[in-house]
């Protein structure tokens, strides 16, 4: 297997745009989101230690993803934006979509949570494309 040539900048940029982008999205759909979960919103304390475990998992994030986009020699924007497309696409939504038939949720969590994990994939790659 051939060795990813890797930036720490990158990952580190890749992990802020991971926070940022998940921060705007949840308050964006705030009141779909709960309402989704079936919890209100004053059920939904963000502690700091979801936050700190929320770092620690975009950062396993973006140093796995950067593998994928040095492997997919992608060097671009664009192509990096594509890398983080198809690793959400073949991974992320089938995988959450299956989540979603078996345990009876309702598809517009399906449709929040993912739309934040296609935008955040393709944001990520396209940071450790340019980096």
């Amino acid at each position: 297997m051939p060795v990813a040539t890797l930036s720490a900048m990158g990952i580190v940029l890749a992990v802020v745009a991971s926070m940022v982008i998940g921060a705007a999205w949840f308050g964006m759909f705030a009141d779909q989101w709960t309402k989704a979960l079936g919890k209100k919103k004053s059920e939904m304390k963000g502690a700091p230690m979801t936050y700190a475990l929320q770092t620690v998992y975009a950062l396993v994030t973006a140093y796995v993803l950067s593998h994928f986009v040095d492997y997919a020699t992608a060097d671009t924007l664009m192509e990096g934006a594509q890398t983080g497309f198809w690793i959400w696409l073949g991974f992320v939504a089938t995988f959450t979509a299956g989540n979603t038939l078996w345990e009876g949720k309702h598809w517009d969590l399906w449709m929040i949570n993912n739309g934040n994990y296609l935008l955040t994939l393709m944001a990520m790659g396209a940071i450790l494309a340019v980096y």
